[in-house]
This record gives C-alpha cells, structure tokens and sequence, in this order.
C-alpha cells in the first residue's frame, strides 16, 4: 500500500500531547509476533518503531469502557469500540500508540475524551462519564503525527439508561428511558447529539459531551458520542480507520480499558541453502522474524511445505517446491492477516540444473598431478565441487554463463579417471568426454656406452611453428595444427644439477619461465627445465590461469599473453596464437653436449684400442716372420 496516498486524504489534525516514550514490550533483534500497549494510569501515550524490512502492520485498537452512574438502580456504561485493519507504513516510521482510560462513576470521563457525567440535582446520583477513545498516529521522519485507527469509548450511564457502545466505525445511542433523552452514538462523519464534538484534533480529542442534568457522559472517538440528559446515558464515540487500510473489521472491546496491539508483516534476512535442484524437494531454512502458525511461504508464485517454525519465530524449515531455470525466485513469507514480507537480496533462491561435461581440455597428464584442466559443458558454476578419479580438487575459476571450470588435476595412478562435477542442481554423469588419464612416468634411455637423443626437424623458426614429441606420451602429435591441447610437462626424477640423464626433463611445479643456452630453463616461479641441448627453456603460468610457457632456442621464444599459448619471433613482431600439442622453438639435430664429450671418449677409447691390437698384431707377425727364417736344429754352418 501506498502510505502516503493514503494518508494524503485522511483530514483532521492529529492528537498531540506531552506523551512520556516507553519502548515496545519486547525487546531484541526480532519484534514479538504481537506488541500490545494497554492504557495505564499516567501513561499517555507509547511508541513503536516500525522494522525496517517490514511495510505493513496489522493493528487492533480497542476504545475504553463507559461507567455507570450513581443511583439507586443499577446502571452500565456502554463497552468500548474495536477496530482492526491491516495498515501500509513505511520502513523505520515511528507509530504513537495512545490508549483510552475508562469513565469513573464519579462521572469522570476517560482519558482520550470521554465525556463528563452529571449529578442529578439535590440527590447523590448521577450518571457515569464516558469512556475515552484510543487512538494510533504514525511519522514519518521529521513530519507531523497523521491519524491511522482510532476506536470509539462507550458513553457513560444512569440507573435509568445504560450509556451507548462506543463506534467502530459507527457509534451507537445509548438506550433511552420514557421520558428520557439519551445522547446520540456518533458516527464516521459526525459527532453525536448532544454535545459530542469531533474530529479529533490537537484542541479536541473526539470528545464526548458533558452531560448537564444527570445524564451519562459521551464517549469518546475519532468524533465524540453526545451526551445523555434527564437521566439518559451518553452516546458512544465513533472509530475511524486511515483511507486505504485494507482488512477492517469492527467489533466490541469487552474489557473496561482501552488497548492498542500491532502485529508487523512477517520479514525474509535469508534463506540457506540458496540454490536447489529444478525437481524441489531441497530442505531450505527461511531465516527472519515474525513467523507463526497459519503462514504461507512461496518460492516465486509457487507454494512451499513448512515442516517446522522456531518457538521464537525467527526461523522455518520448509521444503522447496520444484521451479525453473534461470533467475533467482523470492521466498515471500505471508502471515494470516495477509502482511506479506517486503522484497530483499537475501530472500532470492535459484534453480539449478544438473551440471553437464561435454568435454576436458587437455585428456591427459602426469600421475604427479598438476595438469592445468579445463572442463567444458553446462551447469558448471563457482560452488560447483570436482573430483578426478574420486579426489577432489578445487575450482581454481569458472565461467560467468556456466559452461567452464578451471582445476588442476591431484595425483593419481596411471590409467582413466573420471571427472565428476556437483552443484546444488546434481551430479554429471561419467563417460568418454569426462574421463581424464593419468599417463605413467617419463622413462630415461641413458646408457654408459650411447646416449638417445631427442631430435625433430624445422624449417626457418622465424616463420614456421614446429613440433616437439610430448614427454609424457610415448609417440609425437601426428600433426602440429590438428590438436587443440595444451602440452603439460612430465617432472623428471633428479636435479639436473647432478643428474647424469641427459634427456630434457621438469624440476618442480612451474609458474613462468625462461630458456637460456646454457641448457638450464630458469623460472620467476622456482621451477626449471633441464636441457643439455639449450634449446628448450622453462615452463609456466600466466596470470595464475592456463599453462604458460616460455622456450629460448635458435631464434624464437614462445611465450604466453594472458591464457592462450603465443608463438613471438624473436624480433618481437606481432604473436600469432599456438594451437599445436607439443611446441619446440628450434630443432634439437645431432647429440647434446654431455653426448658428444661421451662420443669423443669412446672414439678415443677405440681408436687406443684398435692401436693396441694393430700393435699387437704386427708384433706376432714379426715373431712368425722371424720364426719361418731360422734353419732347423742341425742345419746350421
């Protein structure tokens, strides 16, 4: 409802007195189910801070009792008006709750305007004084009180006339005796006769009218009740509801003093968890204040089960009903009277479908992990959990639109894993396109006697892209422009500090990296790779996503610009994007240096040992030579 609109038409002045603030009845973060302020002797008036999610109220204002009178007979006031409306405010307005006192049968009217009784002339009887209206103002800000609800007090009455009930919204006459006037009820839109005044007002609280001949006393009310006369009760005070309230109901306030009680809407803070399967059926805890039995809590348009609400009424349990894709639905929560919960960013719930893996990039890696992974497919989102072969690992980023996910692979035995996502909405199914494998570990071809080197051919590295044998495969790409993944590299068993292995191997997890021809990568991260050739440099990350990586050999270096591989020449001139599996700058031809000094040595090796036979040989030949031209035993000179 719109407060001000409404309340733009309501008319009157309102009722201002040096009221005495006293807060609420309850306190804490939630306001209770129902605040009730009753009319107490001296206190003229309370206050009530509206919630600031909450923009209506339900209210109950009950007019005071009129009094009989003193007499011989017996003799009754007329009961108080109630009114109760549902009521538009605004977040943090201030609500005046001023109750009405009862009639004395002094002829003392309520406090709240009721009217005066009077005594009958010479005798000791008279007529009791009417009961007070009560009264709910609201303000906003700085502004001026505006009347909401007020409720009618009773008139007061005689030994010969009861006094009239008082109105909600229309006040009743009291009853007459023969001979007898009685005051008139006063109604909406007048005062009673006679005597009532109204509209209440700063000068003029809806009085009743002061009898004058024992009479009872008028009620007080948003227009005051008139006056018995002649020994006639008074009339009863009219009620009155701001233009707009919706849900008004009248009745009769049974109690002989005024009352006014205020129920807020009931408000959403949160609801956990937020996101649920399309099927519904999630169990989802509504957190916020003023629930209570007879509530309706919908997710968007469509109606929930409650299972459960908290003694205190700050939290529900309830059972999501199925819903739709897309944006994010309101959980309303609706109390009996019809107050719903305002509109809030904390009361959004959103479905989700089962997350779907179309595809990894790249299939395959190291049983020692660290395989930088992208998994493509739908449902993918930033809460989402991942498993590789039933171990999880985390989302290192996601994708605004849901269709990838970023992880590094854990460690894991040779051979397929599947990858499995889950998100509110479910689980992925496994299959072909979600199965990652875990490749076995980089074998070492180094002999004592020969070294096996790896070699490929290219063509001008200033212009062509070429092919390097992935380590951790055991056969090359059939083609340097057919495959879309990205080369992750083995980790080699040794330092390359001492290590005798002179095939190109990885030491440690790699962040960015650089090659030099000295045969050692280094990196900014701490990691290297080793090559005795000096052709192949280090590898790493870029930005903290995506592989990285980073070759100084011949004449080029491949590096990275943001997530995708770049090839950059090296005279710096524009990149051009890689897609081959397996990148080499330059060609590895012939052995590496650590082979050719063990290439020199065996040559050596044999070279001295052919020499050595040769010399061996021509000594035995000598030896026969001289054995064949020696004459025999006997035959000499």
């Amino acid at each position: 409802m719109a407060l001000t609109s409404a309340r733009a038409n309501a008319g009157g002045s309102p009722l201002v007195t040096s009221a005495t603030t006293v807060a609420p009845s309850t306190a804490g973060p939630a306001p209770a189910l129902l605040t009730s302020f009753p009319y107490q002797a001296g206190q003229t008036s309370y206050t009530y801070a509206v919630p600031s999610n909450v923009d209506s109220v339900r209210v109950t204002v009950d007019g005071a009792a009129g009094s009989g009178g003193i007499g011989p007979g017996p003799s009754s006031g007329g009961l108080g008006g109630e009114v109760t409306a549902t009521v538009g405010v605004t977040p943090g307005e201030t609500l005046i709750a001023i109750p009405g006192g009862p009639g004395a049968n002094t002829g003392v009217g309520g406090y709240g305007g009721g009217g005066a009784g009077a005594q009958q002339p010479g005798s000791t009887a008279g007529g009791g004084g009417g009961g007070g209206g009560s009264f709910l103002y609201g303000r906003v800000g700085g502004g001026a009180p505006v009347l909401l609800v007020a409720a009618g007090g009773g008139g007061g009455g005689t030994s010969a006339s009861a006094g009239g009930a008082g109105g909600g919204p229309n006040g009743q006459a009291g009853s007459a005796a023969s001979g007898v006037t009685a005051g008139t009820g006063a109604t909406a839109s007048g005062p009673g006769s006679t005597g009532g005044t109204g509209p209440a007002d700063a000068a003029s609280p809806g009085n009743g009218g002061s009898s004058s001949g024992y009479g009872g006393g008028g009620g007080g009310g948003y227009f005051g009740g008139g006056a018995g006369s002649g020994g006639g009760g008074g009339g009863g005070g009219s009620g009155w509801s701001v233009l707009g309230s919706s849900g008004l109901t009248v009745g009769t306030n049974f109690a002989s003093a005024g009352q006014i009680s205020i129920s807020p809407a009931p408000s959403v803070i949160a609801v956990a968890p937020s996101k649920g399967p399309l099927a519904g059926g999630q169990s989802v805890v509504v957190t916020g204040a003023d629930f209570e039995k007879g509530d309706t809590v919908r997710f968007g348009t469509r109606a929930a089960t409650i299972r459960s609400i908290s003694a205190s009424g700050q939290s529900m349990t309830v059972d999501a009903p199925p819903g739709n894709p897309g944006s994010p639905v309101d959980v309303t929560v609706t109390a009996p009277w019809g107050g719903t919960s305002m509109i809030s960013s904390g009361d959004q719930y959103s479905y989700l479908a089962v997350p779907t893996v179309a595809a990894i990039v790249p299939t395959h890696g190291s049983v020692d992990g660290g395989t930088p992974l992208q998994i493509q497919g739908t449902g993918l989102t930033s809460d989402s959990t991942v498993t590789v072969g039933g171990k999880p690992t985390p989302v290192v980023n996601a994708g605004a639109d849901g269709t990838w996910l970023q992880v590094v692979t854990p460690t894991g035995p040779a051979g397929p894993a599947p990858i499995v996502v889950t998100n509110p909405g479910g689980t992925s199914a496994t299959g072909p396109a979600s199965t990652f494998t875990y490749d076995g570990p980089a074998v070492s071809t180094t002999t004592a006697a020969s070294t096996t080197t790896v070699a490929s051919t290219t063509t001008d590295p200033a212009t062509t892209t070429t092919t390097r044998p992935n380590p951790t495969t055991t056969a090359p790409p059939s083609s340097s422009t057919t495959s879309s993944t990205l080369w992750v590299p083995p980790v080699p068993p040794s330092d390359p500090s001492t290590s005798t292995t002179t095939a190109p191997g990885w030491i440690g997890n790699t962040s960015a990296g650089l090659g030099s021809s000295s045969g050692l990568g280094t990196s900014v991260g701490g990691s290297t790779f080793y090559d005795p050739s000096g052709s192949y440099g280090g590898y790493g990350y870029t930005n903290g996503v995506g592989p990285g990586l980073s070759f100084t050999g011949g004449s080029t270096t491949l590096t990275t610009l943001g997530s995708d591989p770049q090839i950059v020449p090296a005279d710096a001139s524009s990149p051009t994007t890689a897609v081959t599996q397996g990148i080499q700058p330059a060609a590895i031809i012939g052995t590496s240096g650590h082979s050719l000094l063990t290439t020199i040595l065996a040559i050596v090796a044999l070279g001295e040992l052919l020499v050595m036979l040769f010399l061996w040989k021509l000594g035995k030949n000598l030896a026969l030579t001289r054995s064949s031209s020696s004459p025999p035993d006997g035959q000499g000179e």
